[in-house]
């Protein structure tokens, strides 16, 4: 599905949030090669050994195509995404609250070119393991949704949130 959405919306600026050990990643660059290798994606990612890991394959496939970046999106998404010529895709699988998808949301809107498609995994997600209470993801969800620059949305599967931006 990633690679068919960037491909699709013809995407050269995408930005990721929550790397893991890169695979999302993967299908994104594929795909950004695909439509003639002038795209880049930048990726972020807060947990080691993931970050070192993925950024080692990530590099060694697609070179200066992709950016990975350590950290949070609390602590480096407001710097990330203000540099960015205008994102084309944003693919959000990093935290999974309420609050993340609100505040990441808010971080990276100003960065997306009209058009632009952002994919948000997890919006029904609620795994006590990770939480020590509600995550509201769903409540996230529909809070970016309202948002004034938002044309579509689209639920996927109870899974995953797709919006068209205006």
């Amino acid at each position: 599905m990633l690679f068919n959405i960037v491909r699709l919306s013809r995407s050269r600026e995408c930005l990721e949030l929550g790397t893991a050990y890169g695979l999302s990643a993967l299908f994104i660059s594929g795909s950004l090669r695909a439509n003639g290798d002038r795209g880049h994606l930048t990726t972020l990612e807060a947990e080691e050994p993931q970050f070192s890991l993925a950024t080692t394959m990530l590099k060694e496939k697609y070179g200066d195509s992709i950016t990975c970046i350590h950290g949070t999106t609390q602590g480096q998404l407001a710097n990330i995404a203000k540099p960015l010529p205008g994102l084309d895709f944003v693919f959000h699988d990093a935290g999974h609250t309420l609050e993340d998808y609100t505040m990441d949301f808010n971080a990276f809107v100003g960065s997306l070119r009209r058009g632009a498609v952002v994919l948000i995994d997890d919006i029904n997600w609620d795994d006590r393991r990770w939480s020590t209470g509600p995550t509201r993801t769903h409540e996230g969800w529909l809070e970016v949704v309202s948002h004034p620059r938002v044309k579509r949305a689209v639920e996927i599967d109870q899974e995953l949130g797709l919006l068209l931006v205006n």
